[in-house]
């Protein structure tokens, strides 16, 4: 069985983990990966606009650290399943989180897609889990939201 773990550093994907390698512990011979997305942010373009070797600087040094965070993040997740003898492949891409996800999906084949029903972002906190709800929409696989 291939099973998609979403995570976004948020406590509810830190519970999706903790599923995910409840159901992986259980079968046979798992496929796990672990998948975060980094969701592209609005960046000052260069097209036709001049902006400083600061500014420029400024946003290199915010997406290095930022991809430096997330990779962290996909580690210390994979080692949960590592200690629990569950081999795990880690994913990083970027992009609308749901989109590419759905995507991934796909793309790979998973029988089954295990995300928090919250993450991080901002005004989705009020709403069932944006992203969760639109990966339930748009996947034809098993879905397994966690809260």
């Amino acid at each position: 069985m291939k099973i998609l773990v979403c995570i976004d550093g948020s406590e509810q994907s830190f519970k999706a983990v903790e599923k995910a390698a409840i159901i992986a512990a259980g079968l046979e011979s798992p496929e796990v990966t672990l998948l975060n997305v980094q969701e592209v942010l609005a960046r000052p373009s260069s097209k036709g606009v001049y902006f400083s070797d600061q500014t420029r600087a400024f946003w290199e040094k915010h997406e290095i650290e930022d991809r430096k965070e997330r990779t962290e993040m996909l580690r210390k997740a994979a080692k949960f399943f590592e200690e629990k003898r569950i081999k795990v492949d880690t994913a990083l891409v970027k992009g609308h989180p749901a989109t590419s996800i759905a995507d991934m999906v796909a793309q790979e084949g998973f029988d089954l897609v295990v995300i928090g029903n919250r993450g991080l972002s901002g005004m989705k906190k009020l709403i069932l889990g944006s992203v969760s709800n639109a990966v339930a929409q748009e996947v034809k696989s098993s879905i397994f939201i966690v809260k």
